[in-house]
């Protein structure tokens, strides 16, 4: 059941029997009347304000005029705006121009170096295992002393891998000292001035190698620059600093394989 329902807004409607006596809203101004009621000058109901923190921007203090709850405003919370993100630039000219073919003959002489390394491990566990006994050392001590030599092989060969300054100075006094025992061999025997000249000749390319002008950019700090800012693929296994002496080795393997066999069948 429908009764009446007024406003002195001026307007006139019906509400449900069970809204009698009750406050409720007009549909028109928002005001509180009761229904079924004298009329009286109600309470308007409004939407609340929208929040100014909702209305202002995301890098902008709140107005205090505005929303009474804000905190006073202070430079510290704001925020500049920052329309375009640039990302740093590099000068590539102060950055040398990298030498893939250099770096593959020093990256050539690194892994004979880590070969060395290994040959000395296995060479290690097989003297203590036959010559032990026949040298008077114990086949620990053996074992420890090649295996210390094969530490020092591979962290030189690493060291001239990454093209450290300090490493062709200490490889290349190393080589030096193994050219003059060459020389000195030879003089005094004859015989060995065939294997001596060849360990001299390879001698001789690899402080070539080290110490040429194509070599003094690679070992300076601007390269190792150069080397994280420029990618370059580098193919050391086809540097005659790598296939050359693999090379030569095979031969002579083969070599001492047929004179071995030979004198054995007694030709």
């Amino acid at each position: 059941m429908k009764i009446p329902f007024d406003c002195p807004c001026g307007y006139d409607g019906e509400e449900d029997e069970a809204l009698r006596g009750k406050l409720t809203p007009c549909p028109r101004c928002g005001q509180l009347q009761v229904v079924g009621g004298a009329q009286r000058k109600g309470v308007r109901r409004e939407r609340p304000p929208e929040p100014a923190f909702e209305r202002r921007s995301a890098y902008e203090d709140p107005d205090p005029d505005e929303n009474p709850y804000a905190p006073p405003s202070s430079d510290r919370h704001q925020r500049p705006v920052q329309e375009e993100w640039v990302r740093p630039q590099y000068d590539d000219s102060a950055i040398p121009v990298r030498d893939p073919e250099h770096e593959a003959h020093i990256r050539a002489i690194a892994v004979w170096q880590f070969i060395s390394a290994g040959l000395l491990v296995v060479g290690a566990f097989l003297v203590a295992g036959l010559m032990a006994t026949g040298i008077g050392l114990s086949p620990p001590l053996l074992v420890a002393l090649g295996l210390a030599l094969a530490a020092l092989c591979y962290g030189l060969g690493r060291a001239l891998w990454d093209l450290k300054g300090w490493s062709r100075w200490v490889y290349g006094a190393l080589t030096g000292l193994g050219l003059v025992s060459n020389v000195i061999g030879a003089i005094h025997d004859p015989s060995t001035l065939l294997s001596g000249g060849v360990s001299s000749g390879w001698s001789l390319a690899i402080l070539w190698a080290l110490f040429c002008n194509r070599a003094d950019p690679l070992f300076r700090p601007e390269y190792q620059e150069a080397l994280r800012m420029r990618a370059a693929h580098v193919e050391w296994a086809r540097s005659p600093f790598f296939w050359g002496p693999f090379a030569f080795c095979c031969l002579a393997g083969v070599a001492g394989f047929f004179f071995g066999f030979a004198a054995s069948a007694g030709i």
